[in-house]
């Protein structure tokens, strides 16, 4: 009977932990010039899909980069981006967002990656307000 009520309430709570990590990135992350190690194009934006033979418009590049701070060894991050491989070459300097205590996944700065829990929240909202009319 709630089951309706309940996957639009997770809908929502699933944005609202999407947009906190967001915030949390842009406001606790550190701007930081990394070189381009090189990169595979994913179905997945955190790098764990199956590789996929030609580009989509879905898809997901899974880029590697290699950032040496000042005072210890080299980080290697995983960046997830729509921008196709093509644009970045091995060597490469490239603006990256990161949280050093959770360094294995970084940003671009100018890239937007909340449309789709946006989108998610909004279908999340619409379950909710239909269920609470139907009810």
């Amino acid at each position: 009977m709630y089951c309706p009520l309940l996957m639009g309430l997770g809908l929502i709570a699933f944005a609202l932990f999407a947009w906190l990590q967001h915030l949390y990135m842009r406001h606790h992350g550190i701007l930081v010039v990394a070189e381009v190690v090189g990169g595979t194009m994913t179905k997945r934006a955190r790098g764990k899909g199956a590789k996929v033979k030609a580009p989509r418009r879905k898809d997901w590049y899974g880029l590697l980069v290699r950032y040496q701070p000042p005072d210890g060894e080299a980080v290697e991050l995983g960046v997830a981006t729509r921008r196709p491989m093509s644009s970045f070459n091995p060597g490469d300097k490239v603006e990256v967002l990161f949280n050093p205590a959770k360094p294995d996944l970084a940003v671009f700065p100018d890239e937007n990656v909340m449309v789709g829990p946006m989108l998610l929240a909004g279908m999340g909202l619409f379950i909710v307000i239909v269920f609470l009319a139907t009810t």
